[in-house]
């Protein structure tokens, strides 16, 4: 199997379901359920078939409201530069003061084989640090397969 390295980031490889109460870093919703990843690592095992995400956050100087988002959202899909699986939803995370934000997102998917897996979570990491640094963000997420990146 092909890895990936990602020691200069943050890397969660699993993903488990919570309640609300028990955020810690972060969480997000996906069909009513709430969950969290855990299990840091520094590769990404690179599968047959992958999914890689990014997580559009709907806020800008951490917490405060976007109200450019829809168009934050047509210039990401349009870097991306292939069709994506959209999906609303919430997440949360815990900031660096200790509070816990909860936000709108906007999750941007596609599907990618190993043999393109590079190429593609390069793009998606050029994505990440762009729109942190554009919505004044302490991080953005991407997600990979059940793991999450944090950027």
């Amino acid at each position: 199997m092909k890895k990936y390295e990602v020691s200069n980031y943050y890397y969660l490889n699993s993903k488990k379901q919570i309640n609300k109460n028990e955020i810690n870093s972060g969480a997000t919703m996906f069909d009513g359920q709430w969950f969290t990843n855990f299990n840091e690592s520094n590769v990404i095992n690179i599968e047959k078939n992958n999914k890689i995400s990014i997580y559009v956050p709907s806020t800008i100087d951490i917490d405060k409201t976007n109200e450019n988002i829809k168009e934050v959202i047509r210039d990401v899909k349009r870097e991306i530069k292939e069709n994506t699986e959209e999906y609303y939803t919430q997440g949360a995370w815990r900031t660096h003061d200790n509070k816990i934000v909860y936000e709108n997102i906007c999750i941007l998917t596609i599907n990618t084989n190993e043999n393109n897996f590079e190429k593609k979570i390069n793009e998606f990491i050029k994505i990440a640090n762009n729109l942190k640094k554009e919505l004044n963000q302490e991080a953005v997420s991407i997600g990979v397969n059940d793991g999450l990146l944090i950027i």
